[in-house]
């Protein structure tokens, strides 16, 4: 079997991707002319990604470059400080404080009041 591959300019590969294939429905298989992309996890995607750079670190600028050591402890103290902020928000939510709580609703003759004293500020009157 001799293979003869034509080669075509793509200016975008999704529409060089096989849709019955994305669907789960192309019956094509090899004889198919179009692209039949594999998902790739992301996780997968990230740890190579990470070997790469590991492998490769003259790829890294100056300010990325980290070692492993430095980027354990800078995980761990990220995760320290996330534990500690949910565990002082729980105490909060027990104790009744609500930190993000919208103030108490005033009164229609408070607010009246308020926007009078206001008036009076910007005219440069005094309040009664």
């Amino acid at each position: 079997n001799t293979w003869a591959a034509e080669y075509t300019t793509v200016s975008d590969f999704r529409e060089a991707r096989c849709r019955a294939f994305h669907e789960t429905r192309c019956n094509r298989g090899a004889y198919c002319n179009f692209m039949h992309i594999k998902h790739i996890p992301r996780a997968i995607k990230r740890r190579v990604v990470r070997e790469m750079y590991d492998d490769h670190p003259e790829y890294l600028g100056q300010t990325a470059k980290k070692s492993k050591k430095d980027k354990d402890k800078e995980r761990r103290s990220r995760s320290r400080r996330r534990d500690k902020e949910k565990k002082e928000k729980d105490r909060d939510r027990d104790r009744g404080e609500r930190t993000d709580a919208p103030p108490a609703r005033q009164t229609s003759e408070e607010r009246r009041a308020m926007i009078a004293s206001w008036n009076a500020e910007k005219e440069g009157g005094a309040v009664a």
